[in-house]
């Protein structure tokens, strides 16, 4: 990123909980105007996760569809502690980046030189979301993440706010 673009750089954040109950969910994080690029996303587990969850990823969803941004039989999540980190680091067809803080880790491509940018587009006429899924057998789930993004507008009407 030039540092022109740097300089117009914004920042989001917004803490979900997890609350699923024998089923799949997925939770709005940021909420989609006009045309962003995402620079960065990435989240930070605050709670430590219950014992059961499957198939996390991240989308971005309008009233209709889903369009994957990151694999949806991905990342498995089961007991992740404080300080774990997910990342979207790789192209949408790759499950999220995680470290774990049980050990000191590096996550490839993570946050500033090389995370995986992407661009996403508001449906007309409708609310478009970034959104958190994930499976879980729990009943019901716990735990918190805090998720953050970077992003510059595209468009006139581009922004992203948490949801």
């Amino acid at each position: 990123m030039d540092s022109i673009a740097k300089l117009l750089e914004n920042k989001v954040f917004k803490s979900i909980t997890l609350d699923a109950s024998g089923t799949t969910k997925a939770y709005s994080i940021f909420v989609v105007t006009g045309i962003v690029k995402v620079t960065a996303l990435w989240g930070v587990v605050t709670v430590v996760l219950s014992a059961n969850h499957t198939d996390c990823h991240i989308t971005v969803a309008d009233d209709a569809a889903d369009v994957d941004l990151s694999l949806a039989t991905g990342l498995t999540l089961n007991a992740a502690a404080v300080g774990s980190l997910l990342v979207r680091n790789a192209a949408a067809a790759a499950v999220l980046g995680f470290g774990s803080p049980a050990t000191a880790f590096m996550v490839e491509g993570a946050l500033d030189k090389v995370a995986k940018e992407f661009i996403v587009g508001k449906k007309t006429a409708t609310a478009t979301n970034i959104k958190f899924s994930h499976t879980t057998s729990d009943t019901p789930s716990s735990g918190a993440i805090m998720w953050y993004a970077t992003w510059v507008p595209v468009s006139a009407t581009g922004t992203l706010v948490a949801a």
